[in-house]
């Protein structure tokens, strides 16, 4: 037969508080997909952003070579918010010095070597466009001179008398 209870036994402890239930919080932006997003839809600014973000805040992620690329060609393109070339240049080179196995790499070496071939003929056109610069300049010049040797020449011919 079991002892009757003590009085000396010590009264059940109470029950704990409940442990709160833990909020909601939001999860972190997937960086990556909104930049795919923006930029398959054309929002370059926006995807760039996106895709700055996810560099800086996702460093050893994988798809770093897609991402410098995307990046590139969203800074690369004219008449863009994000119009930037030298940036994208930037990005280009680094993306083939730190990818040499991308599947990007020729897409961004070709991109750079169509830039330093555009870079060449901005700079001959340059040097053309002062060539004849100066020649337009030499030929007023000349005319201008041709004019007053014309003017001096027909103040020292002597008049005709009329037959």
């Amino acid at each position: 037969m079991p002892a009757p209870p003590s009085s000396t036994q010590p009264a059940p402890s109470p029950t704990p508080p409940p442990i709160p239930e833990p909020k909601p919080t939001t999860p972190p932006p997937d960086y990556f997909q909104q930049g795919e997003v923006y930029f398959e839809k054309g929002y370059y600014a926006e995807a760039a952003e996106s895709y700055e973000n996810y560099l800086l805040k996702n460093p050893e992620e994988k798809n770093q070579d897609r991402v410098l690329f995307r990046l590139a060609i969203s800074y690369a393109l004219p008449g863009y918010p994000a119009h930037d070339p030298q940036k994208a240049m930037s990005l280009l080179k680094r993306l083939t010095a730190s990818f040499p196995d991308s599947p990007y790499k020729p897409q961004a070496q070709f991109i750079l070597e169509l830039q330093t071939d555009l870079e060449k003929l901005k700079s001959e056109v340059r040097d053309r466009d002062e060539r004849i610069r100066e020649r337009e300049d030499r030929i007023k010049r000349l005319t201008n001179e041709l004019e007053k040797l014309k003017k001096i020449d027909m103040e020292r011919r002597p008049s005709r008398p009329p037959n």
